[in-house]
């Protein structure tokens, strides 16, 4: 949604798009947080950010006490994070994609 955006794409018309193209691609929860996004709706929460992130942090912990490296993981974790110190911890976690629009296009050279 976010890249979307930056490209003048709307997230409403990005998201009818890829729901209606019936694409194998369209999961349960792209529609779910797809439609909240496009109808920019937070309010009562599917799945909380604070949620969110236990879970993660215990992926992260599981994943280190195996000897794996949770590369992806850890740089999910930072984001809900991010959303937690933004004041999204209560939130939907569909919130958090106005966290990952804000990112500079050089942060991803740098991973």
């Amino acid at each position: 949604m976010s890249v979307a955006e930056k490209v003048g794409i709307p997230p409403k018309l990005l998201y009818e798009t890829i729901s209606a193209s019936q694409a194998a691609t369209v999961s349960g929860l792209f529609k779910e947080l797809g439609k909240r996004i496009a109808a920019d709706e937070y309010d009562n929460p599917t799945f909380q950010v604070d949620l969110l992130s236990k879970d993660v942090t215990l992926a992260v912990q599981m994943a280190r006490q195996a000897g794996a490296a949770p590369v992806i993981t850890d740089i999910t974790q930072k984001m809900n994070e991010r959303a937690q110190s933004s004041g999204l911890g209560n939130r939907d976690t569909s919130e958090m994609w106005k966290l990952w629009r804000e990112l500079p296009v050089s942060l991803t050279s740098r991973l």
